[in-house]
């Protein structure tokens, strides 16, 4: 369980890349899982038995959002990219903004594309099928920098890129650029996108993915080596498949009220982590809540930022929000390699269960 992949690239160089080419073979329609939908209300008393379960499920939905996966079966697929690892390569929404980005950068330098004054709207063919429609309204027409409010919506129709097929639909605002009234991607800058995404279901071989509701991600780099990503929003609803589509069974969650908070340096390697929310989880047919902000919990610290390394300190505390608010403490040990879990059965803040050990890689291949 990865966190963190430094922020090398910036949103200017995605703008540059090349948009989708012309025509292919189409796609069949992607029918699975649209997610928890409505809300779990089973309530989960954390145990003994059940913890390594439980802390599973917090990792894989912090996962969901934060987009760290190690390519183990049970991995979530990756939703952001931005500001974490993705030590197999899956797939990354995050990416798929900073492309639809890109996307508009190249229709705007082609001839049919039909732009009228700062807006550009088309619909273009897709690489290997399928097609997407896309409409930017942006306050530079040559599209050279980005300006607080402009806006991109994209929608999919099984537009297969090299392999990588999405349906559904998202949609870009930039919301706030701090210290200049425009972002031209050189450091250093500040930005904020808001981000919905609404219905949109990705495969990527036998990995499939869904996302449904709001993300903020807000980007940082001082120019001196120092990053800050903040993953936020108030609703993410996603499901996940490793087998699609022979495996029947998802990975459906959701997170509500959720804030991560990295922060990185390129040239010591030195990071830490801030995660806080409530996660409703198929996996433990309950919900829960994480931080590592309040009493009794640490932040994540690690010292391999450039190198993906997981977490050498820090404690993530969990809380079952029904069923007696039993607790468990997921410990990073300092190997980087290693974690404790320790359980409060009762709620009484005294953590009767210790030493449940355990290694990052095992809670995330549960």
């Amino acid at each position: 369980m990865k966190f963190i992949q430094p922020l090398s690239a910036t949103l200017v160089t995605l703008l540059l890349l090349t948009a989708c080419g012309g025509g292919g073979g189409g796609t069949a329609a992607l029918t699975g899982s649209t997610g928890l939908g409505s809300t779990v209300t089973t309530g989960v008393s954390i145990t003994q038995t059940n913890a390594p379960d439980v802390a599973a499920a917090a990792l894989h939905g912090i996962n969901a959002a934060s987009g760290s996966s190690d390519g183990a079966a049970s991995t979530p697929p990756l939703i952001t990219g931005v500001a974490v690892n993705t030590r197999s390569g899956h797939f990354s929404l995050a990416g798929v903004v900073t492309d639809q980005l890109a996307r508009v950068g190249a229709l705007q330098a082609s001839p049919s594309a039909g732009i009228v004054g700062a807006a550009v709207s088309d619909n273009v063919s897709c690489t290997s099928g399928g097609s997407a429609s896309v409409f930017a309204n942006l306050a530079d027409p040559a599209f050279a920098v980005l300006t607080v409010g402009d806006t991109l919506s994209v929608t999919f129709f099984l537009c297969n890129e090299t392999g990588v097929v999405l349906d559904g639909a998202l949609a870009i605002v930039v919301a706030t650029i701090a210290g200049s009234t425009t972002f031209d991607g050189l450091p250093p800058f500040d930005i904020t996108l808001g981000t919905t995404f609404n219905g949109l279901r990705a495969l990527d071989g036998t990995l499939y993915s869904y996302a449904s509701g709001d993300m903020q991600l807000r980007l940082a780099d001082d120019g001196a080596g120092n990053v800050n990503a903040v993953i936020s929003g108030a609703a993410l609803d996603t499901a996940y498949n490793s087998q699609y589509p022979t495996e029947t069974a998802y990975r459906d969650q959701k997170l509500t009220t959720y804030a991560f908070d990295l922060q990185g340096n390129d040239n010591t390697g030195d990071y830490t982590i801030d995660l806080d929310g409530t996660l409703e989880s198929r996996d433990i047919d309950g919900t829960i809540t994480f931080t590592t902000t309040q009493p009794g919990s640490a932040a994540f610290i690690g010292n391999d930022f450039v190198g993906n390394g997981d977490p050498v300190s820090g404690t993530l505390l969990v809380s079952s929000l029904f069923g007696g608010l039993s607790q468990l403490k997921v410990i990073a040990q300092s190997n980087g390699v290693d974690v404790e879990l320790q359980v409060d059965a009762d709620g009484d803040d005294v953590f009767e269960v210790t030493g449940i050990m355990t290694t990052w890689a095992a809670l995330d291949a549960l």
